[in-house]
């Protein structure tokens, strides 16, 4: 400053001495040298604007933004990379750069106008005043003198514009070497933003590839435990499926080789199920993971104006957030038992307890054996009973002569009572016990007649008696020709329904052998039939079980399995139909057995009628006080006694 006006008062100073040289020449006459003035240092002054923003970062920040700014995680947003950020950044550097350069420029210029204008100033005022200090010698000298004072005017006055332009040229470097240094200072100081912002991205870039591959081992990780759950739920699911058709099949050893081909084929299809499962988390997991890596893109700013790196962890939460549980899945891939029981026909051996065995004998009996050993049997028992009519007459002919002595007592007592009777009746009516004699002669004569009437009807009784005997063993004789014609025809009848007996159970045998063969013939056409219905069902429900398995479109290892067990089962339902068959051929023959034993004609009981014979006698005998007595054997009456009394002048009789 002091430089500056010193300069200024060498310019007023020169100022007035030129001023003063127009009034008086004399005072100026010493030397032209006094009006080599040169400009005030101040006129070499310039002033450069130049901010301390300029290497500030507050200058920068409405230039250079925060990556990856707003926009980030929008649509058409994409991460750029740190080359393609530093060479945004440096075109925008350079781009305030030369905002900054041009301002200084301008500056520059400005100054350079005026230093020219000024130096122009006092070349013009030099000149002017050369002119005027040499105008008074020229005035006064020759014309040699004229050419050389003029050749050294000439001469001082380009030199004199030489020093001016060199100062001036001097002034217009410094100046341009200041703001090249001032450019050079910036351009160091966005060099140093451009390294930190370049560190910054590198961080957040190491940050994001660091975060991206924690990322990518969490969603290996997860992608891991889904295959291992999934193979997990697998081997169980090959575990249900081999236990189910184990369990259809009705043994684990058969077909071992066929059936673990299909769980291997099984193994493999579920496999790629899985793969595509796997593939298919994998790629949720791939577009979450993008997303998570773009929100930590986001929330991971870098302020480019002084290399800040910050982490916005409510942002990156909060997106996160709304992703939910992003590695969760639910899957339907689970086991699924299907219920198939292994096909079973209900058959069982019948078997009968109780069932009968018998020896028949060699030689069979017949009805023509049964009549001879009946009518045998008969002629015995109508020898019996000859031998006991035999045996009974001889009896009866003694009870007759009994008969015969008690009815001729019974007869004489009667009589007797009787002459009692007509006895008493004199006596009633002679009224006294003395009989006349002709009283007495009449009852001699009534006791005659009487005793020929008793031997008369002693000897009819006997006759009778004899008779009745003899009409007994006639009847006996002839009841016996019935009897035994009766009997024989019953024997007959008993042989006739035994022979028919036989035959008629040889034809129920003969019938029962062929209803039990049309029944088994039936009950095996009814397995047949029932087999067909539970058969090809069975078969579908086990085709659809190992499509449930394989799908719709069963693998070459399920549809040999399935051939195969269709195979099977045409060989169970045959061997069943075989034991049927075996069963009833040994079954048969014990039934019809059993029913040839328990079909029994039984020889029918000869039950010989007893032989009853007898009857009853009657007979009449003619008795003095009436015409005819019945007499029988067993109901007739005696009088033990009577007795005579006489009562008001008469004489009376009763029985007592």
């Amino acid at each position: 400053m002091k430089l500056l006006f010193v300069l200024l008062a060498f310019v007023a100073a020169a100022s007035a001495a030129s001023y003063g040289c127009g009034y008086s020449y004399k005072y100026n006459y010493c030397s032209y040298k006094r009006y080599y003035v040169y400009p005030k240092p101040q006129v070499y002054c310039y002033n450069i604007k130049f901010q301390t923003n300029w290497c500030s970062y507050k200058y920068y920040e409405p230039v250079l933004h925060v990556y990856p700014g707003e926009d980030c995680g929008k649509d058409g947003w994409s991460e750029k990379t740190v080359a393609e950020v530093q060479i945004e950044i440096e075109n925008l550097l350079k781009e305030s750069l030369r905002k900054i350069a041009v301002q200084m420029v301008a500056d520059k210029l400005a100054f350079a106008k005026k230093l020219n204008e000024a130096i122009e100033s006092y070349k013009e005022q030099f000149k002017t005043n050369m002119h005027k200090y040499y105008a008074y010698y020229l005035q006064c000298a020759t014309e040699a003198e004229k050419a050389k004072l003029i050749a050294e005017r000439d001469e001082a006055i380009k030199k004199y514009n030489e020093q001016l332009d060199q100062k001036a040229a001097e002034a217009i470097k410094k100046c341009n070497e200041d703001i090249a240094a001032k450019i050079l200072s910036i351009q160091e100081y966005h060099k140093k933003l451009i390294s930190n912002a370049v560190s910054c991205l590198e961080t957040r870039n190491t940050k994001i590839i660091a975060y991206a591959a924690a990322l990518v081992a969490k969603c290996t990780k997860h992608v891991s435990e889904f295959v291992k759950y999934h193979m997990a739920v697998l081997e169980k699911k090959k575990a249900s499926y081999r236990a189910v058709l184990n369990k259809v099949h009705g043994s684990a050893e058969w077909e071992v080789a066929k059936v673990d081909a299909v769980i291997q084929v099984y193994h493999e299809q579920e496999v790629a199920k899985i793969n595509e499962l796997a593939i298919q988390y994998a790629t949720k997991l791939v577009s979450y993971k993008l997303k998570l890596i773009s929100y930590y893109r986001c929330a991971y700013r870098c302020y480019m104006t002084n290399g800040c790196l910050r982490f916005y962890k409510k942002n990156y939460y909060s997106s996160c957030r709304s992703l939910g549980c992003w590695f969760r899945y639910t899957t339907s891939y689970c086991v699924v038992r299907y219920a198939l029981c292994p096909y079973y026909f209900p058959y069982s051996t019948v078997t009968y307890k109780g069932l009968k065995t018998c020896v028949f004998p060699a030689v069979v009996r017949d009805g023509s054996t049964i009549i001879k050993e009946y009518n045998e049997k008969l002629e015995k028992a109508i020898a019996e009973y000859v031998k006991l009519f035999g045996e009974w007459k001889l009896k009866w002919a003694n009870y007759h002569n009994e008969y015969i002595e008690k009815y001729n007592e019974i007869i004489k007592a009667r009589h007797d009572w009787h002459l009692k009777y007509v006895t008493a009746q004199y006596v009633c009516y002679n009224n006294s016990t003395e009989l006349t004699d002709e009283q007495k002669a009449e009852l001699a004569k009534l006791k005659t007649e009487l005793d020929e009437k008793r031997n008369a009807a002693v000897l009819a009784y006997k006759t009778k008696l004899a008779e009745s005997l003899l009409e007994c063993a006639t009847k006996f004789a002839k009841s016996i020709e019935e009897y035994r014609t009766k009997a024989q025809a019953y024997i007959q009848k008993i042989g006739d329904n035994f022979d028919a007996c036989l035959k008629k159970r040889s034809e129920n045998i003969i019938a029962y052998r062929a209803k039990l063969v049309a029944y088994a013939n039936a009950s095996k056409q009814n397995m047949v039939e029932n087999m067909k219905k539970t058969k090809f069902p069975h078969l579908e429900n086990y085709a659809k079980l190992l499509q449930s398995y394989h799908g719709e479109t069963l693998p070459a290892a399920a549809e040999a399995l399935e051939a195969c067990y269709r195979q099977k089962l045409i060989d169970y339902c045959n061997a069943i139909l075989a034991k049927c068959a075996d069963d009833w051929n040994a079954l048969i023959p014990r039934l019809v057995l059993h029913y040839s034993c328990c079909y029994t004609c039984k020889e029918q009981r000869l039950c010989l009628p007893t032989y009853c014979w007898g009857g009853y006698y009657t007979w009449t005998v003619k008795y003095p006080t009436a015409c005819f007595y019945p007499y029988y054997y067993k109901t007739y009456r005696t009088y033990c006694s009577y007795r005579v009394s006489y009562c008001q002048g008469y004489y009376s009789y009763k029985s007592c």
